[in-house]
């Protein structure tokens, strides 16, 4: 992931977001005051999301099989 100031952003902003887009390469944009900005493509955006809900229904079917597994046993 390249970092970049946000004067250095804002000077080459077309140049940037081609490297998003088209290059798939992440920009960082560091503020003097510690809260950075992460520049992305949407589709990878997308990709992160769709990563991240199936991270969440892997686990939900963990936490189910567990229950599952207490109940059996319970019987």
């Amino acid at each position: 992931m390249e970092e970049v100031k946000f004067a250095e952003f804002r000077a080459h902003l077309k140049d940037y977001i081609e490297k998003a887009v088209y290059d798939r390469e992440d920009v960082c944009l560091k503020s003097t005051k510690g809260k950075n900005v992460i520049l992305m493509s949407g589709e990878r955006y997308n990709e992160l999301m769709r990563a991240a809900r199936f991270a969440g229904y892997l686990e939900m079917i963990r936490r189910n099989e567990e229950l599952i597994k207490a109940t059996m046993d319970d019987q």
